[in-house]
């Protein structure tokens, strides 16, 4: 199924509420001497991570009821994972939903979900991997060539032509 033909849940949860275990598609057999042995067992094993909202009444009547529609069915949430930017992935609930009543009409609903991981690009990681070591870790002077140009090289070439 398509990510954009799912049910999105719009909440985002709290960014300190998860902590993520990537999916992990290797097989490791270990021996008592000496290296393991590794091969992979397949691709998009999914990623498991609690995630918790805390929010208002209105936010939690719509959280319990997203929830109950979709508790046993895929659904949609943005969730920074595989990346460093915030995205949506294909999720499910799997585990218990706990609800606090902080007070004050506000609440917090934590529960376990797994996310479908992004599809691999070998070559896009392969480049990067490329172009850190060209720069030695400073990917900014790779990925951005106009900077230097941008903020050094034009205000100092504005600069001459007042003179």
């Amino acid at each position: 199924m398509d990510i954009d033909d799912l049910p999105r849940l719009i909440l985002c949860p709290l960014r300190d509420s998860y902590n993520p275990t990537l999916g992990n598609d290797v097989i490791t057999t270990q021996y008592e001497n000496g290296m393991p042995r590794q091969r992979l067992a397949g691709i998009g094993r999914p990623h498991r991570t609690p995630v918790a909202f805390r929010h208002k009444a209105i936010h939690q009547d719509y959280l319990l009821a997203f929830w109950r529609l979709y508790r046993a069915k895929p659904f949609a949430m943005r969730l920074i994972l595989d990346s460093t930017d915030l995205q949506w992935y294909e999720c499910r609930f799997v585990g218990d939903a706990q609800i606090k009543d902080l007070g004050n009409k506000v609440f917090e609903f934590a529960i376990e979900i797994v996310a479908k991981p992004k599809p691999l690009n070998l070559k896009v990681d392969e480049a990067v991997i490329w172009a850190y070591g060209q720069t030695d870790g400073d990917l900014s002077s790779f990925f951005n060539p106009l900077e230097k140009l941008v903020n050094e090289d034009l205000p100092n070439a504005v600069r001459e032509l007042h003179a």
